[in-house]
């Protein structure tokens, strides 16, 4: 083998050694990268449905949002989108095309608790009782084309949110639905309306 022939194997076989060796290192970089978006996704969601926004901010705080017996991703999903779509249905109809909705939610606190099943079913439960009443805290406003109509701040539960006529069919999520709207029609709408709110 000649002298140029072995140089250049040598050369070949460096840059293929070194590329090696910095892959590892990129694919790194890219993992803390992608770990970071995920993070910054993770600490607040947005949810939108008619005149309604709402800002999630920080899930992972919150006091309860458990799933029981689905992806955790999945449910915690379905619980904001729900929510907002429930209040959005109340909201919406009261306000003009310019008027809009917006809280920001700091805490959730489901109604009931999950409890384990040590084995007797595939999933924990949901354990639904007046010792673990819905809980819900934001602040929001209303806001008319670029000027803000209302603004405050509420830190909602009902203690009591058992006692009375239960429905005969079970909605997801009605509990903490209902103190969202109640909040509305006692709050916000008497404002709209022209009344003060009692």
């Amino acid at each position: 083998m000649s002298a140029r022939s072995y140089l250049s194997l040598v050369i070949v076989g460096a840059i293929a050694l070194t590329g090696c060796a910095q892959t590892p290192t990129e694919n790194k970089a890219e993992t803390v990268v992608n770990s970071a978006v995920e993070n910054s996704q993770d600490a607040s969601m947005v949810t939108q449905a008619g005149a309604v926004t709402i800002e999630w901010l920080d899930p992972a705080k919150y006091t309860d949002i458990k799933a029981s017996s689905e992806l955790q991703s999945r449910f915690q999903q379905r619980v904001f989108d729900t929510l907002t779509a429930n209040l959005a249905q109340q909201v919406t109809p009261m306000l003009e095309s310019n008027e809009k909705l917006e809280l920001v939610v700091t805490n959730v606190d489901l109604a009931g608790d999950i409890r384990p099943t040590f084995g007797a079913t595939l999933n924990d439960i949901r354990i639904v009782s007046n010792l673990y009443p819905p809980r819900i805290t934001f602040t929001y406003k209303v806001i008319k084309g670029n000027q803000t109509m209302l603004a405050g701040s509420e830190k909602l539960q009902d203690l009591g949110f058992l006692d009375g006529i239960q429905p005969i069919i079970d909605r997801p999520f009605m509990y903490e639905s209902g103190l969202l709207t109640t909040w509305f029609n006692k709050t916000v709408a008497p404002v709209l309306q022209g009344s003060p709110s009692e």
